[in-house]
């Protein structure tokens, strides 16, 4: 089985791709992994990917974090 990675940058609007990028800026500085859960996660793939239109009340982004530990955070 092969990975298969999907560029959806150049389709994400610019308010959310920088939110998105702030997020990945501040995750990579304490050497994290993040992603993205929820609605947000789920308007991405149906939206961008699979040109399903969608609506939401809200505009938030959820995401979870990996760290190595909790001494990371003390950066």
């Amino acid at each position: 089985m092969s990975a298969k990675l999907l560029d959806i940058s150049n389709k994400i609007d610019s308010s959310t791709l920088e939110v998105l990028k702030l997020i990945s800026e501040a995750a990579d500085s304490v050497q994290a992994n993040f992603f993205i859960i929820g609605a947000a996660a789920r308007d991405i793939i149906f939206n961008l990917v699979h040109n399903i239109n969608i609506y939401r009340a809200t505009n938030d982004i959820d995401f979870g974090v990996r760290l190595k530990n909790w001494e990371t955070t003390k950066n």
